[in-house]
């Protein structure tokens, strides 16, 4: 168990949570109750962790004033109090792979990852082009490889990075299937995070099982 303290050395502790939104309304708590409110309650679980991977639903944004999307009706960014909290609940490793990526600008990956990077926190899933969004992350622990990769739907095909474009890696199968073979060699473990399916419904859609 990852928290038995008295785990064997050569064991490697993985957590995985779902969407971290440290945007919209949780964003006015952290500004009244401070950066690391949201995580007070599960920061000491995490932390017992070697390896603690979320899906960061908004990016990070400097300025929320204009949104890049004007006529999307949900618009998500954090403030970069966001990386220190993500960094101090005991999280290592994010996919930007989200449909909210760049609600706030095209600027809005390469924030996000170098606020992350400031932190010591690895990123992947997004970037300032095609190459960067599909790039993994890789993570060692006792000895242990980790790979991360990910990718994701987008309400527009502007938030799909593309060789001149930042944006986010879609969810294309071809593709997925090289980024996967090129990582498999390097790595022991492989992880693929993949942020789609349909909201508020608690089972996946036949497409999805498909896919």
């Amino acid at each position: 168990s990852c928290s038995d303290y008295n785990r064997q050395r050569e064991e490697v502790c993985l957590a995985a949570v779902g969407d971290v939104m440290l945007g919209r309304y949780i964003g006015k708590v952290m500004n009244t109750r401070g950066e690391h409110y949201p995580f007070d309650q599960v920061r000491v679980l995490l932390k017992k962790h070697d390896i603690v991977f979320g899906n960061l639903e908004s990016g990070i944004a400097n300025d929320t004033s204009a949104p890049f999307f004007p006529n999307k009706p949900y618009n998500f960014a954090a403030s970069p109090i966001a990386a220190t909290a993500l960094k101090e609940a005991g999280f290592t490793v994010l996919s930007l792979a989200t449909n909210h990526m760049l609600d706030f600008g095209p600027n809005e990956p390469a924030v996000t990852r170098s606020l992350l990077q400031k932190q010591g926190l690895s990123s992947f899933g997004a970037g300032k082009d095609i190459s960067e969004a599909r790039h993994p992350a890789i993570l060692t622990r006792n000895g242990v490889r980790f790979g991360f990769l990910g990718y994701g739907v987008a309400h527009s095909r502007g938030v799909y990075a593309q060789r001149n474009r930042a944006g986010i890696a879609p969810i294309s199968m071809n593709d997925i299937r090289k980024d996967i073979l090129a990582l498999r060699g390097r790595v022991d473990v492989l992880i693929v995070s993949l942020h789609w399916g349909t909201e508020y419904k608690n089972t996946p859609s036949k497409k999805h099982r498909a896919d």
